[in-house]
């Protein structure tokens, strides 16, 4: 009966001068008094408003503020199909410029009024660009979903945001937790080189105490430094040797021999504490190009039970381990041969060193985190393409996604071994082959 039961908002006439809307108030549709509805129109009047429209405004923007229902993309569309940028401005287009564009408008009206509707979602990457039930030529080569009806499509489109939503929730602090420890841990790897390189510079200090030693005579008090003759060299060069002005000759010798000692014993503490280091930076790298491809809450929640195993996070009591079990590894089937890949370091190690036979090819990505990927080869000979559908698994599931072509490693399982630090996902392969493929293909 049009009257208004209720809204969201109640707009009263102190919000708005142009209409409340309150419930039990008649409810009056506003049209745009700039705008002329073009399926209501003739082809005269659609043509007039666009002549009328504003000759220094972007062609897409005169579309929208002339046509009632249509937005950005579609002024967009027109362009695009009339072959003009979008961004140029009326004024600016020749005759048979504006005709082309005039043409391009008449036939999307058409489509629209013969209901020549294409239900599609357009992604860039995997990120909705565009949604629409008008086919879309200015977005033609973006990869699209087609569906049998709006709901449908607009059912997909508001799962996958809602979905997308809580999953960027879910791994924001689990991305910031690791960001923050990697960025300690390159640090520290920087500081302990550092001290590793001075370490084995040590030899210096051993010279310097050596010299001063044979030469405490030489030395007057508050020295702050002394250049002596290197007996050490074949041409005795003279060396110049830092002192500590407090100290007398002895103390500052003593003082060097105690130094070189101490780096003598560093020096193999430093090496260690190196390489677990780089461990752990490796598996903390792996772990963040995990939680970037995660594309399920799932994911991110075996992540962090393994992130708290592993020590890196402490236990929350309520939250229990999840794992995955060998059927939850991904699949896929080609060329009569059987593919598996892991997307997380569980299923990875689990894959890895529980499923795959010795002899079966097993692929990951060269010199970066991503997922271990196996082909059950059950003794026959690979094909070259199916080793390169499965790189291409490989290098789509890594740290390199879309970065264009890339080199994936591949050997047998046999040649295969497990990281001594024993991390998770972390191996240490030898006699492999390399392949380039590309890296936006996903299979």
């Amino acid at each position: 009966n049009n009257i208004i039961i209720d809204s969201i908002t109640h707009v009263t006439e102190h919000m708005s001068r142009r209409r409340e809307v309150l419930p039990h108030l008649e409810y009056e549709y506003l049209g745009d008094e700039r705008k002329i509805d073009p399926l209501k129109s003739t082809e005269e009047e659609i043509l007039d408003k666009l002549k009328e429209a504003e000759t220094n405004k972007a062609i897409s923007s005169a579309v929208v503020n002339s046509y009632t229902g249509f937005s950005k993309i579609i002024g967009l569309e027109v362009a695009s199909r009339a072959r003009i940028d979008s961004d140029r401005t009326l004024a600016s287009l020749e005759e048979n410029e504006f005709k082309n564009l005039y043409k391009s408008l008449l036939e999307l009206i058409d489509e629209i009024k013969n209901g020549k509707f294409k239900n599609k979602i357009y992604y860039d990457v995997e990120k909705i660009a565009e949604f629409h039930v008008v086919d879309l030529e200015s977005l033609r080569g973006l990869e699209y979903d087609e569906f049998e009806s709006p709901s449908k499509m607009l059912e997909s489109v508001y799962f996958k945001r809602d979905k997308d939503d809580r999953l960027g929730q879910k791994s924001q602090a689990l991305k910031k937790n690791i960001s923050n420890r990697l960025s300690k841990d390159r640090s520290k790897l920087i500081n302990l080189e550092k001290d590793l390189y001075e370490a084995e510079d040590r030899e210096k200090y051993r010279i310097y105490g050596d010299i001063l030693s044979a030469n405490l005579f030489k030395v007057g008090p508050g020295y702050k430094e002394i250049t002596l003759e290197n007996f050490y060299t074949e041409d005795l060069e003279e060396i110049t040797i830092p002192l500590d002005e407090k100290l007398n000759p002895q103390q500052n010798a003593q003082k060097f021999y105690k130094k070189y000692t101490k780096l003598k014993n560093a020096q193999e503490i430093l090496k260690s504490q190196i390489d677990e280091t780089k461990t752990n930076i490796a598996y903390l790298e792996s772990i963040e190009s995990q939680i970037e491809l995660a594309d399920e809450i799932s994911d991110i929640e075996y992540i962090k039970s393994e992130l708290i195993e592993e020590g890196f996070l402490k236990r929350n009591n309520k939250v229990k381990s999840k794992k995955k079990n060998k059927s939850e590894v991904e699949k896929r089937e080609y060329k009569n041969f059987t593919i598996y890949f892991g997307k997380n370091n569980r299923q990875n190690d689990l894959l890895t060193h529980k499923m795959a036979n010795r002899e079966d090819i097993w692929l990951h990505i060269k010199d970066m985190p991503g997922s271990h990927v196996i082909i059950n080869n059950n003794g026959e000979n690979v094909p070259e393409e199916v080793i390169e559908y499965a790189a291409e698994i490989a290098a789509y599931n890594s740290k390199a996604r879309n970065t264009g072509s890339v080199d994936v490693d591949y050997t047998n399982k046999k040649n295969v071994k497990r990281h001594p630090s024993n991390k998770p996902g972390l191996v240490n392969y030898t006699e492999f082959n390399t392949i380039l493929v590309k890296s936006d293909k996903n299979h």
